[in-house]
C-alpha cells in the first residue's frame, strides 16, 4: 500500500515531495533527495522511493548544503531516512538544502 505521509524512526513524519536526508552507507555522512513514494507491504521493510541528488558542496558552519537536483530513483529504508528539511530550489537545476543542527555534525556526501 502507498501513502502520502510515514513516520520515520526519529518520529518525526516525512511526506510525499519532501526532501529529506538520508543516512550514507558512509558513517558520519548523509545524502539528500525528494520523495516520489512511500510504500509499505506485509512482507517487506516499508520504505520510500526517492530520486537521489549529486552533492556538490557545504558549508557546515551555517548549516547548509548544495545540491545538483537529479532523478536517480532508489529504494530507501524508512529506517535510513534522517528527517525531512527546509530546501530551496536555485537556478540551473541546483538545490539548497538546510541542514537541522542535530546533523550538522555530519558531512554530506555523493552516494
Amino acid at each position: 500500500r502507498t501513502s502520502n505521509m510515514a513516520r520515520i524512526t526519529s518520529g518525526a513524519i516525512c511526506s510525499k515531495t519532501d526532501c529529506v536526508l538520508i543516512k550514507s552507507d558512509k558513517a558520519g555522512h548523509f545524502m539528500a533527495g525528494r520523495v516520489w513514494l512511500l510504500a509499505d507491504c506485509a512482507t517487506t521493510t516499508a520504505a520510500a522511493l526517492v530520486g537521489l541528488w549529486n552533492f556538490e558542496s557545504q558549508d557546515a558552519s551555517i548549516g547548509k548544503a548544495v545540491w545538483q537536483m537529479s532523478d536517480r530513483p532508489c529504494f530507501v529504508p524508512l529506517a535510513q531516512i534522517l528527517c525531512s528539511v527546509i530546501w530551496a530550489e536555485l537556478q540551473d537545476g541546483f538545490a539548497v538544502t538546510f541542514v537541522p543542527f542535530a546533523f550538522q555534525g555530519m558531512r554530506a556526501a555523493a552516494d
